[in-house]
């Protein structure tokens, strides 16, 4: 349970390393991510939902081979809890050890971003009618 708790960490951690590092590649993939409409609020989430589940064996793979050792591990409060640092993802990322769980991540954030892009838009014009 620590492990898999410890990974979610991780990755948590991972997309805010990419996002606030300002990788361009991140960046882009958000940007340029064409919008996905669906339904209602129940799709979107089940959609999202699907995404992740599909992707949760690739990316925990991933995670467990770069830092495994350090998942057993508990470190800092709830509040500032850390597993891996900013700088533990940079020597990984310049190792090229991160390569495919980049690769994953950005396929998934693309997803997102697409479907999540749609319903902001259907939102916006929802909220405009008022």
């Amino acid at each position: 349970m620590k492990m898999l708790m410890n990974a979610h960490y991780v990755y948590d951690d991972y997309l805010a390393y990419l996002i606030y590092s300002g990788d361009e590649e991140t960046i882009r993939t958000i940007e340029e991510a064409e919008p996905i409409f669906l339904k209602s609020e129940w799709h979107l989430v089940q959609e999202i939902r699907k995404l992740a589940l599909s992707y949760f064996p690739k990316i925990h793979r991933e995670i467990k081979k770069v830092f495994g050792d350090r998942l057993k591990e508990r470190s800092g409060d709830l509040k500032s809890f850390t597993v891996v640092s900013v700088e533990e993802f940079k020597e990984a990322d310049e190792r090229g050890d991160l390569a495919n769980l980049k690769r994953y991540t950005l396929e998934l954030v693309g997803k997102v971003s697409s479907y999540l892009k749609g319903y902001l838009i259907d939102f916006l014009k929802t909220v405009r009618s008022f």
